[in-house]
């Protein structure tokens, strides 16, 4: 504080010199000295003396304090001079001593430190401090961090801490409005002591390389796993020998940027590109934070020779790819050969040509799925570029297919396991034969004949006759066509099945061999006169019953037949076509009981 005298001359004279001396309580103490000499003043202006002093000890309320000035004169002393000091005592919290601090704990995560020390003389009634997180941050337990303390006394600390973590980008981290309120009325913003200056953070580049048929792509990507912007980062990227970068080749982010483009200004608003020698040095304005940049280079090849390792460098980082164009693989498959319908059971033919399209000579085989190929693989030779090579098979159709059905069949063309082309097929299934066995079977020489007839309007396939335990396939009968099935005479006793595929068309009938009678006979003839007809008797008896007997005499053209003179028991019997009836293969007598007697008569003319 500062303690004042004043008084006026009120003379008509100068005054003489004088000394003020102050005397102060106990409580304060005086930081000048007490005793202030004066020169003389003219009438009518004040005589002034100053002294400094501060309070000594702090008071929990307001007192009152006596202070005197004694102004010593030459020829007299005044001592009336008394003023009346109040001497209070306050809290100080935003002093030197309080603030904030932000410290780095961690990747991603901050610590928040908020101090407040009370400076002053007194006591800090009812203290309160606020704190929120930095801007950009997000505290781990959330909501706002309050500190309450119900006093704090002159020179006592009370703290506020806690982490953070960043969840914006931010240059700087540091927190500017945390507060203290204390004595209800009072209040104050601490002091920003120290903040966390982010720092970007590159990590490792990837590399990715797709091959092309005349170069290959090549992409970098690089990702700043800091919390604030990388500004100014340059890419270096050493290109295999051999292989070139376009003019327009470079893309930022799928912005192409050319060599020494600039914007307006005279900088660069994304990236830069400058060529040296076989390298490309990409410079790019900023990597955002927490984001990704693609540097995607298309390079083309000088030669067929072009290609090799390309280097990589950002920052501390230096990665390599190979680097080499990539050879066009191209096989087309197509059927040369095809059925337009297939039958259940069916072997039919199919022809498929192969062409090798690409840049490099492939060893293709071939292989199928759905309806089996026979053989199931068939490999090719070494195809060179541009050349065709043709693959024969035959598809086994399952006999269980059925009429309107559509088979699919999935051929591959593989080289060394990877499928380079693939065609389906699909066939449709007609099976629309219909089998007929026609009339009775025939015996000849030890054998049984069936003959069979495709009355349909397909071909029919694998059709298979099971005659007691003979089994015979039949050759393909196509519409109208027959065919004949030769079985034993012993398996023709059972008679048997026709079968198409899985179904079963026919029956055919067992055949019984014919019963060998030993029929007695007897044959004479007339009186013969010359020149005169002569007839002839034939008597037959059949022991055992007969399934057929066959009456024949061999013709004798010295003794012509006189025609119509034929009788069986009788009975006269046509001739056939004017010869006799039993010329020729004779005559057949069918299920001839056992005992019966035939007496046959014709007449020849000598």
């Amino acid at each position: 504080m500062r303690l004042c005298f004043r008084t006026p001359n009120i003379g008509a004279a100068p005054s003489p010199p004088a000394l003020v001396r102050f005397e102060l309580p106990e409580v304060l103490e005086a930081l000048d000295d007490t005793a202030v000499a004066i020169a003389p003043v003219a009438p009518g202006d004040d005589l002034y003396a100053t002294v400094r002093a501060r309070a000594t000890r702090a008071a929990a309320h307001a007192r009152t304090c006596p202070v005197r000035a004694v102004l010593e004169l030459p020829a007299t002393t005044l001592a009336a001079n008394v003023c009346t000091v109040t001497v209070v005592s306050s809290a100080v919290l935003d002093g030197p001593a309080s603030g904030v601090t932000v410290e780095a704990a961690g990747p991603g995560v901050v610590r928040v430190r908020a101090t407040v020390t009370n400076e002053g003389d007194g006591p800090a009634r009812d203290v309160r401090v606020v704190v929120p997180p930095p801007p950009g941050c997000e505290p781990l337990d959330g909501g706002l961090a309050i500190r309450d303390a119900a006093a704090l006394d002159a020179g006592e600390t009370i703290e506020v801490a806690f982490d953070a973590r960043l969840v914006a980008p931010a240059q700087y981290v540091a927190v500017d409005d945390a507060a203290v309120w204390w004595n209800r009325t009072e209040s104050s913003v601490l002091r920003e002591n120290a903040g966390v200056m982010l720092e970007p953070v590159l990590a490792a580049p990837v590399v990715d390389v797709a091959g092309e048929r005349t170069g290959a792509e090549l992409r970098v990507t690089l990702r700043n796993d800091g919390w604030c912007d990388a500004p100014d980062v340059g890419v270096e990227i050493v290109l295999p020998a051999g292989m070139r970068a376009a003019d327009d080749a470079v893309r930022v982010d799928g912005v192409v940027v050319r060599a020494r483009a600039r914007d307006a200004a005279g900088g660069f608003a994304i990236a830069q590109v400058r060529r040296a020698g076989s390298s490309l040095h990409v410079a790019l304005a900023r990597v955002p934070a927490r984001e990704s940049i693609a540097i995607a280079v298309t390079l083309r090849a000088g030669g067929p020779s072009a290609g090799g390792d390309a280097i990589v460098r950002v920052a501390e980082h230096e990665l390599r790819a190979r680097c080499v164009p990539a050879a066009l693989r191209n096989v087309g498959l197509r059927a040369l050969l095809r059925p337009a319908a297939v039958a259940p059971g069916e072997r039919a033919n199919v022809c498929f040509e192969v062409l090798n399209a690409g840049d490099r000579p492939e060893r293709i085989s071939l292989a199928g799925s759905g309806v089996p190929l026979l053989p199931p693989q068939r490999t090719l030779p070494l195809l060179a570029p541009g050349m065709l090579a043709t693959a024969s098979f035959e598809l086994e159709v399952p006999e269980d297919a059925t009429d309107g059905e559509t088979l699919a069949v999935l051929v591959d063309a593989c080289d060394a396991g990877a499928v380079l082309s693939q065609l389906e097929l699909a066939l449709p299934v007609r099976d629309r034969a219909h089998l007929v066995v026609e009339g009775e079977p025939q015996r000849a020489h030890g054998a049984v004949r069936y003959r069979v007839r495709n009355l349909g309007s397909s071909t029919a396939h694998n059709a298979r006759a099971h005659v007691g335990d003979e089994v015979h396939d039949l050759a393909p009968l196509a519409p109208g066509e027959s065919g004949e099935i030769v079985a034993s005479e012993r398996a023709a006793r059972l008679g048997g099945t026709l079968r198409c595929g899985a179904r079963e068309v026919a029956v055919l009938a067992a055949s019984e061999p014919p019963r060998t009678a030993q029929p007695s006979c007897e044959l004479r003839a007339g009186d013969a006169v010359a020149g005169a007809p002569v007839t002839l008797h034939l008597r037959l008896t059949v022991p055992e019953s007969a399934e057929t007997v066959v009456i024949r005499v061999p013709g004798d053209d010295a003794a012509p037949y006189a025609a119509g003179s034929t009788i069986l028991d009788g009975r006269p019997l046509l001739d056939r076509g004017g010869g006799a009836p039993l010329a020729g293969a004779g005559l057949a007598l069918h299920a001839v009981p056992a005992g019966t007697a035939l007496r046959v008569e014709w007449t020849v003319v000598p």
